[in-house]
């Protein structure tokens, strides 16, 4: 994923972001005094620097009984963490209304106004002191990156916000640094003591600030528990005799004419379980052509992780006219010409009849609230040999399981003084970009169940069946799209009501493909397609190993199928029974490894790619990997991914063929039909379109199947593989993640053999380690040290291999 952050000079972010009065002007006379710090310069621990520095500032030190920054209070919270918070981040301190300051010395994340770090020293753990010379951060400045990272994202996802301020106070310099979902802003390092007039201007400039220039969203409100709306939420809450089954085959009750559309149950029970006592609940404005829409919501089901990216958000909301429940999906879109919203993408299928996509309620932009850090970001170019430099220090980071908070940077500053910026570390091209996001509402009518919901293998099947029949009306149609990003977090499981022809209702299970964003205008040639945004995303785990080797080349059909084929043999090999003895390794070996290659660029993993030219999945040794009933018959399972298999097979022998192609002699200037080329090229026909795979799984799915193959989950507790739930999250890719992500199994870690996971040792979500990192727009897997929940992991070749050590305490 992206590491983006941008360098202003410190009177250019000042005027800019935080601007003082007009000298002269009536508030200008209101400017406090500044401070005396000099009592800072001798202490060196971080307790006693937090303490005097938050007297001084507050106006509780000396003969200073104001503040300078009125209205406002830092309060201190380095020993205690927030009692609802699962992930116990203890920030050192942070800004609040007076009205809000905390009393029990525990932080308040959805009363914070700016974010307030302490560290002893002056560069030691300064993590943008790296990004003026080198593309590689110390290990300190690396873990306060990531800890920094981590408060940012915490504070997101507490709060409604489009950006978050955040002081850094490293002994006796500060710097101020801007957060929003492109990247970071900051400003030079200023010694506080030798200039308290700087810090006093920042501080006092953030007070005078209106709360949408703060960083709050003002199409967020808080909805008040002694409202109608909030009285609302709790009664549709309750669980309703009228609710439905979901089980396939259940029966439906006859409805009057004119009655509502009965609930699913667990539409219901998923809506209360958003609304717990210690979350706020918001009403949202969704901007329509007609005018905006509210819809009430709770917890969200679904959060991205990390303050980069898309970081979308999943809801199931509530439409207050008409009581129903629908799917609300709150993300930072990218910006950019030919880039169409996916609310867009779903008119035009429904309009043209695609089945199994999701309903389309209302979408839109919010007006004003697009990211600021690219509008001060100036593109660079590398030479050959500094890309190549980058390429090899800088590994990838956007499998989930990375959780790297402190991203290794390369800067260029900007000779007049104007911007410095940071080269993305997961770029193929030549220019550096940050990228442009917009925030962005959509609204469906669906609610879905995520894939691995799934009951037995014939379900599993048929939900991807009606999955690839979605993706080839999308692709025939005369909207020509291709999807781009399969995954197990777009593909969801969606009960719904059929009347036979008896008249009686049952209830049947399809499959929805969802989180069209990514999709793109299928192209007859390479030479048609044009970059719209500065970087290609995806699922590593799924992505086609020919889309992992060639990265520039447009996706096909072809493309698409292979990655239904992997999600099929992941969710299999995870949850059914099989002959596979060692699921976890297996499942880390096949999705998340990885190859490189002299440029120091990641491609696709040697087991993948060797799987798909054998026509072969092998286990340990010589054995074949087979699904199979209770008595040992084989499985429709086997026969399904065999065919695939060997149709994947037959394409990528004809490309090896093509790409070791020898020029022939003159007298074989016109060779003898060969029939073994031949009939690979008629197998390999068959993934060029959608027509033999539905013919395949349709006929599959038309004999009897067993109905108690699937076994549970068999990923151990203490796997190093990528949960589902993170796979789904970097899907946006970024991830992007849509409502199966919320509803995956989480993982929990065990810290003897954590992974750089994406969660703690002890359950808790790793959320921030990963800050930029966590920008969800890109795809390749890391191999570079990290630090994650007090631990240090060393990794070595990519299959969870390293030594695990206790990190230092700052």
């Amino acid at each position: 994923m992206a590491k983006t952050a941008v360098y202003l000079p410190l009177a250019k972010f000042q005027s800019t972001l935080l601007p003082l009065p007009r000298p002269g002007s009536t508030q200008s006379h209101l400017m406090p005094r500044a401070r005396d710090f000099t009592k800072i310069a001798g202490l060196r621990s971080e307790k006693e620097i937090s303490r005097n520095f938050a007297a001084i500032v507050n106006g509780k030190s000396g003969k200073e009984p104001k503040g300078i920054c009125p209205g406002y209070k830092i309060a201190l919270s380095e020993d205690r963490y927030d009692l609802k918070d699962e992930k116990r981040l203890k920030v050192d301190g942070a800004l609040y209304h007076e009205d809000d300051i905390p009393k029990d010395g525990r932080p308040r994340w959805e009363k914070q106004r700016l974010l307030v770090e302490f560290k002893r020293g002056a560069t030691q753990y300064d993590p943008f002191h790296d990004m003026e010379t080198t593309t590689v951060m110390t290990d300190d400045r690396k873990e306060v990156y990531g800890q920094i990272g981590d408060y940012v994202a915490h504070a997101f996802a507490c709060q409604q916000r489009t950006a978050l301020f955040l002081l850094l106070v490293m002994g006796t310099m500060a710097r101020m640094t801007r957060w929003d979902h492109s990247g970071v802003i900051y400003t030079d390092a200023i010694d506080y003591v030798e200039n308290s007039a700087a810090l006093r201007d920042l501080i006092w400039g953030f007070t005078l600030l209106p709360p949408e220039k703060q960083g709050f969203d003002l199409t967020a409100s808080v909805i008040s528990t002694d409202t109608d709306d909030y009285n609302l939420m709790d009664d549709v809450a309750l669980p309703q005799e009228t609710d439905l089954p979901f089980d396939e085959g259940s029966p439906v009750p006859a409805r009057a004419t004119g009655e509502p559309a009965p609930v699913f149950a667990y539409v219901r029970e998923m809506f209360a379980k958003s609304l717990p006592n210690d979350w706020p609940r918001w009403r949202l404005l969704v901007p329509t052509p007609a005018g905006p829409r509210t819809f009430l919501v709770g917890k969200p089901v679904f959060q991205a992780p990390g303050p980069i990216g898309r970081c979308t958000r999943g809801y199931v909301a509530l439409d207050p006219d008409s009581k129903r429940f629908v799917w609300l999906k709150d993300t930072w879109r990218p910006n950019y010409r030919g880039v169409d919203p996916e609310g867009n993408v779903l008119q035009k299928l429904r309009d043209l009849h695609a089945r199994n996509v999701p309903t389309f309620v209302c979408h839109g932009d919010l007006d004003g609230q697009d990211t600021q850090s690219p509008q001060f970001f100036q593109p660079t170019k590398r030479t050959k040999r500094q890309k190549l430099a980058h390429n090899a220090t800088v590994p990838s980071t956007s499998l989930p399981f990375v959780s790297e908070g402190a991203a290794l940077f390369g800067v260029q500053r900007a000779k007049d003084g104007k911007v410095e910026c940071i080269e993305s570390a997961f770029d193929d091209g030549e220019d550096v970009r940050l990228r442009h996001l917009r925030h962005y509402r959509l609204v469906v009518a669906e609610v879905g169940l995520p894939l691995q919901d799934f009951t037995c293998g014939r379900e599993l099947v048929s939900v991807i069946r009606d999955c690839i029949r979605a993706h080839s009306d999308a692709a025939t149609s005369d909207a020509k799209m291709l999807h781009r990003d399969i995954s197990i977090g777009n593909i969801l499981i969606l009960p719904t009501t059929e009347t036979r022809e008896d008249r009686s209702s049952r209830v049947v299970r399809r499959g929805m493909l969802t989180d069209w964003e990514l999709a793109k205008p299928l192209c007859d040639d390479s030479s048609q397609e044009s970059q719209r945004q500065p970087e290609r995303t995806g699922t590593w785990q799924f992505i086609s190993a020919f889309s992992l080797d060639n990265p520039a080349v447009p996706m096909k059909i072809e493309d698409d199928l292979e990655s239904f084929f992997h999600v099929t043999l992941y969710v299999a090999v995870r949850y059914m029974r099989h002959n596979c003895g060692g699921v976890n390794f297996f499942l880390t070996d096949f999705f998340d490894s990885y190859s490189t290659k002299a440029d120091g660029k990641y491609y696709c993993g040697s087991t993948k790619r060797i799987t798909l030219t054998r026509g072969q999945i092998s286990l340990t040794g010589n054995d074949e990997l087979s699904f199979e009933d209770k008595d040992g018959t084989p499985h429709w399972l086997d026969t399904m991914l065999s065919d695939m298999l060997s149709w994947f097979q037959a394409r990528y022998l004809l490309l090896t063929k093509s790409a070791h192609a020898k020029r022939p002699r003159p007298s074989q200037m016109v060779p003898a039909p060969d029939p073994q080329r031949l009939g690979m090229e008629e197998k390999a026909k068959n993934i060029s379109t959608h027509v033999e795979t539905l013919k395949l799984l349709d006929e599959l799915l038309g004999v009897p199947w067993p109905t108690d193959d699937k076994i549970g989950d068999q990923l151990l507790e203490g796997s190093t593989l990528t949960s589902a739930a993170a796979i789904a999250e970097v899907e946006v890719a970024d991830e992007l993640p849509d409502q199966a992500a919320a509803l995956a199994p989480k993982r929990v870690l065990l810290a003897a053999e954590e992974n750089g996971g994406t969660e703690r040792p002890t359950k808790r979500r790793a959320q921030g380690k990963a800050v930029l990192q966590a920008a969800e727009e890109e795809i390749a897997p890391t191999k570079r040290t990290r630090r994650h929940g007090g631990y240090v992991r060393q990794r070595g070749n990519g299959r969870g291999g390293g030594k695990l050590t206790r990190a230092r305490k700052k």
